[in-house]
């Protein structure tokens, strides 16, 4: 992700159907009620709100947060948690 436009990676995976969650994070801005939540267009719009504010990158790189993709045109059925 370095060196790419997150927000675009970000918009690209939602258009392609990624079903992606948040399983940890560890920024400012960034609390636990956000944790088991899957970034859809309204989640990502609070992203970048937040991201601008707290000075996060929005890729999360250097570890503010990770992600997990529970669905996508790749796999057969979606990963239950």
């Amino acid at each position: 992700m370095w060196q790419k436009n997150a927000l675009k990676h970000w918009k690209d995976l939602l258009k392609n159907n990624f079903k992606v969650i948040l399983v940890s994070v560890a920024a400012d801005g960034l609390g636990k009620e956000w944790v088991g939540k899957e970034i859809n267009k309204k989640k990502l719009d609070e992203l970048m709100k937040l991201s601008e504010k707290y000075r996060f990158h929005l890729a999360f790189e250097g570890g503010e947060a990770e992600t997990f993709v529970v669905n996508c045109p790749l796999f057969e059925r979606r990963v239950e948690i």
